[in-house]
């Protein structure tokens, strides 16, 4: 199994395991309400000259989105805390859980790189490398996963013009940077996410097997 698989269903157990679904869905909700609220809000705002509006969508989203974030998450029983990181007089929505930490970041097309330094630190921290660090064929794999995700959920809109369908909710989802922070080495669709959380289905239990009085072999009923 090539490393890149072993970092994705690393990241995707660790989600499972130490997130509820129930934060993934609200989260998904939320974005889109966002998303075309902000967008309605910016778009009827009459003091906003035309050339300015879709600056202005950007700093209405981020700023709604961090909210979003931190809101589900109290919602669904999940430590978040926007005091934590603090740059330039901003501070940002910082979410963490067992093993994993993210924050939150609006890209303009889905899988862009964002540009806040401090997403490179937390990168660093965690050691999602390109390569094991060991280049052995037997080594176990335990030794080659970090030991915690710490990653970005990555929105996006659905396209470039400052238009309502444009401006919807393209894409959302969970992604893990290497640690040079020039790539990605985990990226997660929400409903990849929420679909992982799905029980898996039971077979029903078959009858034992008992021999009748006749020596014939029959089930128990």
């Amino acid at each position: 199994m090539e490393i890149e698989d072993q970092y994705r269903d690393f990241v995707l157990s660790v989600l499972v395991s130490d997130l509820p679904e129930l934060f993934w869905r609200r989260l998904g909700e939320r974005a889109n309400f966002v998303y075309g609220e902000a967008y309605s809000s910016v778009d009827s705002d009459a003091a906003l000259l035309p050339e300015q509006k879709a600056q202005k969508l950007y700093q209405e989203r981020f700023f709604k989105m961090e909210h979003a974030l931190v809101t589900v998450a109290r919602e669904t029983a999940v430590p978040a805390s926007a005091k934590l990181i603090g740059t330039n007089l901003c501070h940002y929505a910082l979410v963490g859980c067992g093993r994993v930490e993210f924050t939150q970041s609006y890209v303009k097309v889905s899988g862009d790189m964002p540009a806040a330094a401090f997403h490179k630190e937390l990168a660093e921290m965690a050691e999602f490398k390109r390569a094991p660090r060991l280049d052995l064929g037997d080594v176990p794999s335990d030794l080659i996963k970090p030991k915690m995700v710490s990653g970005i959920v990555l929105h996006s809109p659905a396209g470039r013009k400052f238009a309502a369908d444009d401006q919807k909710l393209g894409a959302i989802g969970f992604f893990v940077a290497y640690d040079d922070f020039k790539g990605w080495a985990v990226k997660l669709t929400l409903p990849e996410i929420i679909a992982a959380y799905l029980p898996v289905e039971k077979r029903e239990d078959r009858a034992a097997p008992t021999r009748k009085k006749d020596g014939k072999t029959g089930t128990e009923e």
